[in-house]
């Protein structure tokens, strides 16, 4: 019986570990009806003695199952993303503390990719996002200001730099997911 339960809590730590669409509330306003989300990137690897080698103490967050996992995001430069006015660039950061610590607003969404592919995805986001200039102007709703981008246009943008299908969610609501449907254009991230 015990092992039984083993290997239902093996099966599913690996089952988690995955790329994944991570949503939270873009800010607090509990007099707002909506809800605005903002997306970051939850990197699970398979090969976690690999990646804990390679990226050291950025890779030391544990997620429910003890697997270890870090982050893509963007926001504003004076800090994670709350408030909604122009503050200046759009600056990505692994690991952004909103991004690694504030609780999903819905369940994580997993990216689809081969399996086999993870390793080089991850060596390319990692090279995409160093690549991001943090030179783009910040706006919380940047569908109605040209020039300007958000921390779902970032999301977007390494996601399709990647050559990753997007998720449904956002996909599918992009209403309460500003800057979804605006992301940063591919040769930004090259």
């Amino acid at each position: 019986m015990g092992r039984a339960i083993g290997t239902r809590i093996w099966r599913r730590a690996n089952q988690a570990r995955a790329f994944f669409a991570k949503s939270h509330r873009a800010y607090e306003d509990w007099f707002s009806l909506i809800r605005y989300q903002h997306v970051s990137l939850r990197i699970v690897p398979a090969n976690q003695q690999y990646w804990s080698n390679r990226l050291g103490s950025s890779f030391d967050k544990l997620d429910q199952y003890d697997n270890r996992y870090f982050t893509f995001g963007a926001g504003p430069p004076n800090g994670d993303t709350g408030g909604c006015s122009p503050t200046g660039p759009l600056t990505s950061a692994p690991n952004r503390v909103a991004d690694l610590n504030t609780a999903p607003s819905f369940p994580l969404e997993k990216l689809s990719y081969r399996p086999s592919t993870e390793d080089e995805l991850i060596e390319k986001m990692l090279a995409r996002d160093q690549a991001y200039d943090d030179n783009l102007l910040y706006a919380c709703f940047p569908e109605n200001n040209d020039g300007y981008y958000n921390s779902n246009s970032f999301a977007a943008g390494l996601i399709n730099a990647v050559g990753l299908p997007l998720p449904r969610r956002p996909s599918s609501f992009p209403a309460l997911y500003p800057g979804w449907r605006k992301p940063i254009p591919n040769n930004l991230f090259y």
